[in-house]
Order: structure tokens, then sequence, then C-alpha cells
């Protein structure tokens, strides 16, 4: 393979990884969302929760206090809703951080192989 087609590579990686983040920002939002409805109104009307991937009960006047928030590897901690929150937003904030470090390296890698058919042209 050649530096060519290593580049588009990398490329392809890294362009599914930033719309991998992207929707991953939707979630985040859709979340924050829903948390700071429950905060304000004490209740949320109707939700749609997902069992698996077979099954999604609509359910109606969710009240809560506490939320279950993903810490990695699958884990989850018991937190109230405005520490919830909180946690959204940090989660956020990395995903920011991440999207910054992959928009870079997309760029540069592009200015790379910008560059590489420049000099194939001058061959």
């Amino acid at each position: 393979m050649n530096q060519v087609e290593i580049l588009n590579q990398r490329l392809k990686v890294l362009r599914s990884q930033l719309e991998q983040l992207a929707m991953m920002f939707i979630e985040v939002d859709k979340s924050k969302a829903t948390l700071e409805a429950l905060k304000n109104n004490g209740e949320i009307e109707d939700a749609l929760v997902p069992v698996s991937s077979f099954l999604t009960l609509k359910v109606q006047g969710i009240q809560g206090d506490k939320v279950l928030i993903p810490v990695g590897m699958n884990y989850f901690i018991e937190t109230d809703v405005e520490d919830g929150i909180k946690r959204l937003e940090k989660i956020r904030k990395k995903l920011e951080e991440h999207h910054e470090k992959l928009s870079r390296e997309l760029r540069e890698s592009e200015m790379e192989l910008v560059e590489l058919l420049k000099q194939s042209r001058n061959v």
C-alpha cells in the first residue's frame, strides 16, 4: 500500500470517528435536555424507554430525583438530577476536546495528502 492509499484510509477512519462523535453530541444533548425538563417540571409527561433492540416501552408521568449516569465500561452511578446535568456537561466537554483533536488530525492528513499528490504530479 502506498502513502496516498494509507492517507486515504486514515482520512476515512477520521471522518467515521467524527460522525460517531456527532451522534454522541446529539445523545448527550438529548439526555441533558431531558434532565433539565425533569429538574424544571419535576416530571416528564411521556417518554420512550428502550429495553432492548426489540422492545421500547412508552411510559407516562415519569417522576424522579435520581438518575443513572454512565461512568465507563458499562458502569453507572446513581446521582441526583442536578449532578447528572453537571456530569453530562463534563462528558460533552470531553467530547468537544476529542472532536477538536480529530478535526485537527483530519486537516493535517488532508494537507499531507494534497502535498503528496502535488509531488507525484511533479515527478
